[in-house]
């Protein structure tokens, strides 16, 4: 256990950490959702589900970019400022009965996931190396 590198557990520390952030933003929002904004159940569920529909449509591409241009630690920095940013979103955006602005910061953080995935775990292999 100890015989890893340093910034393979830097990067094993960030990834507990985003994972949590988004998980949290994703279960703090549906309760969000619903109270503030005045969405249904099902609504809320939709809702929820757009960070995950909108990360299984860019994960392909974003992989096939980040692998062909490279910079992943430019992009995983802007990735955190893009999960920070939805939290900031959900914070400022007043209280409304089903408006539609409050779906952006579910469209950010499916962005920001999208990113999120293909850069760490794509850079897991560059840290651990076969002896």
């Amino acid at each position: 256990m100890l015989e890893f590198e340093f910034g393979f557990w830097l990067m094993a520390l960030d990834c507990l950490l985003t994972f949590s952030i988004m998980f949290t933003i994703i279960a703090i929002g549906t309760n969000l959702m619903q109270d503030v904004y005045g969405f249904s159940q099902l609504e809320t569920g939709i809702h929820v589900t757009l960070p995950y529909l909108v990360g299984a449509v860019l994960l392909m591409p974003l992989g096939y970019l980040f692998d062909k241009y490279g910079n992943r630690q430019i992009f995983v920095i802007l990735c955190g400022f893009n999960t920070m940013s939805c939290f900031i979103l959900f914070l400022c955006i007043p209280e409304c009965d089903k408006c539609t602005i409050s779906i952006l910061p579910w469209y950010l953080l499916g962005i920001s996931q999208a990113i999120y995935y293909v850069l760490m775990w794509g850079s897991f292999s560059y840290l651990v190396k076969p002896e």
